[in-house]
């Protein structure tokens, strides 16, 4: 992490943040999380304040989630599929500047107020607003920039085995103990998961839509950050990291509410629109497991790894809505019987 003086000579050493700016400005490192960029708020001459991203210098795609398949890109992810959501009417920071020699990208503030702080009190308003926001992703819209990277990478077998072995490798593997025959046969309930997965159609997903990449701006509008990672998922995947967020709890009965409400927002032309509400509902749970336990690996990955333990007192909640689960279908019995003791000692672990 750089110290304040060379994150100032940087700045003044681009003639795009300078054009923008000018030459007095003042700089104020942004709280971070487990993303390699570091964030800045500048305050300029007219009191304004913009966002500054400052990007990791060994990065290459720059991407912050494992990818499958190398694709060649032509553009930063992140300018590329800004101007995709931009494409779709989807709420996005406007973009001041770049300067990629220099790792600048100068975007529009959003304030401090990200979607979980507004969760406390009357979180139905705000989820439902966020799936509005959501089905905007995903609904077909005719002026969607089809040339974006996030129709070029999607969610195939590779890469949902590689976030299940996440999970195995530093949800059991690295920190409890456990039986090779109990590993293998979860591996092998898993492979039958994703064979499922694979079968369901794909969309435009965001990849990491929970409630702090979220943000509320102005007469309640939603924003959208953090979206460089979006490829073709399955609808299910940002409606499972909004509702069973490692970062919040709901209560099984609001989940199912939204669920259906989300449902209703779809296109009638998407596949999914047409399902029955049951199976709808069925689809979110069987993917809320992969996410859930993805996110559970990759919070002890986090500490483990680089040595960031503020993420593993969100790996509980991760876990409990795995565990809901498995209790709530009966197809799933097999999987619980082998995997739920394992989930419980990690819960004790950390």
């Amino acid at each position: 992490m750089l110290i304040m003086q060379n994150i100032e000579n940087i700045v003044m050493q681009s003639r795009a943040a300078t054009n923008f700016l000018g030459n007095d400005f003042t700089i104020f490192r942004m709280a971070g999380d487990a993303s390699s960029r570091e964030y800045f708020r500048i305050l300029y001459p007219t009191k304004q304040t913009c966002t500054m991203m400052l990007l990791p210098q060994e990065a290459s795609s720059l991407a912050e989630e494992y990818e499958s398949k190398t694709i060649q890109m032509q553009e930063l992810p992140f300018l590329d599929v800004h101007r995709l959501l931009q494409s779709k009417n989807v709420r996005v920071p406007e973009i001041y500047a770049v300067d990629l020699p220099s790792r600048i990208i100068l975007l529009e503030d959003l304030g401090d107020t990200p979607l979980i702080e507004k969760l406390s009190d009357t979180p139905e308003s705000y989820l439902m607003a966020a799936l509005e926001l959501l089905a905007c992703v995903v609904n077909p819209h005719p002026e969607t920039d089809m040339s974006s990277i996030a129709f070029s990478r999607a969610f195939d077998q590779d890469l949902y085995m590689w976030e299940f072995e996440h999970y195995l490798e530093y949800g059991i593997e690295k920190i409890i103990e456990y039986k090779d025959t109990d590993v293998a046969k979860i591996r092998e309930l898993f492979f039958e998961i994703t064979q499922t997965y694979l079968s369901w159609s794909t969309h435009l997903t965001h990849r990491d839509y929970h409630s702090k990449n979220i943000h509320v701006i102005d007469h309640d509008q939603l924003a959208l950050i953090d979206f460089q990672d979006a490829l073709q998922g399955p609808i299910y995947y940002d409606l499972v990291s909004l509702l069973k967020d490692a970062y919040t709890t709901f209560d099984r009965s609001l989940q199912e509410k939204l669920v259906t409400s989300y449902q209703s927002l779809l296109d009638p032309s998407l596949e999914d629109a047409l399902i029955s509400q049951d199976e709808f509902l069925f689809r979110f749970d069987l993917m809320s497991l992969h996410r859930n336990l993805k996110a559970a690996g990759r919070f002890v990955y986090i500490d483990q790894v680089k040595n960031n333990p503020n993420y593993l007192k969100d790996v509980p909640q991760a876990l409990q809505y795995a565990i809901e689960t498995l209790n709530l279908h009966s197809q799933l019995k097999g999987l619980k019987n082998t995997l739920q003791p394992y989930l419980q000692k990690l819960i004790e672990e950390v």
